[in-house]
């Protein structure tokens, strides 16, 4: 069900769960990471670095309800929205659909992905563009996808800002690993910011 939450003020100085998690990783890393490659500290590492800036960032904007993206449907209508707000989210909802499934079984560092028209117009300009497109490619690189390809494209939940007019949503990336001898799948949870500008939902890329 939809969760009413409001930023809590922080008194540990900023030393909150994320930044135990990263100190976490660092001792995991000298523990178990001698033999692997730096690389693989590397991807966990700018995992719980990106893990830690959305956690200030909800600090910084209200929230003022989270949906589920599989309970969306009925959930949308039990959140203290105002009828417009309802009207606009359930747009984004489906925009962010129909993004995330553009973005699925392509390969995503390639020059015809590039200038896809159909991936460009969900970004306010072309410089937004290729600011989302390069961090997007980066993660997927880091996080060993073959081919930069992924396979599967799930949105998890949608963080809805106090205005209903600034949504971060949470989307899962899966796909085959490209390093050699793992047989199993790779994934990367990624956080997207979307804004409502001139009745149109934009996606806002994160600073490089």
């Amino acid at each position: 069900m939809s969760r009413r939450r409001r930023a809590p003020g922080r008194a540990d100085g900023g030393r909150g769960p994320a930044g135990l998690a990263v100190l976490l990783v660092c001792v995991l890393a000298l523990v178990y990471g001698c033999g692997s490659s730096s690389s693989t500290f590397g991807s966990w590492f700018e995992y719980y670095r990106e893990e830690r800036a959305a956690e200030e960032a909800r600090r910084l904007k209200p929230l003022l309800v989270e949906i589920p993206a599989d309970e969306f449907d009925s959930e949308i209508y039990r959140a203290d929205l105002l009828p417009r707000e309802r009207r606009d989210l359930i747009k984004l909802r489906d925009l962010s659909e129909i993004f995330y499934k553009r973005a699925r079984d392509r390969r995503l560092n390639s020059i015809a992905t590039f200038h896809d028209p159909a991936m460009r117009e969900f970004f306010q300009s072309p410089e937004a563009f290729a600011d989302y497109y390069a961090d997007l490619v980066q993660a997927l690189t880091m996080s060993n996808f073959e081919a930069i390809r992924p396979t599967s494209v799930v949105v998890r939940n949608f963080e809805i800002a106090e205005g209903a007019d600034r949504v971060r949503i949470s989307v899962r990336f899966r796909g085959e690993n490209g390093r050699p001898g793992r047989w199993w799948s790779t994934s990367y949870l990624r956080q997207d910011e979307w804004i409502l500008s001139q009745d149109r939902w934009w996606i806002v890329p994160g600073k490089l």
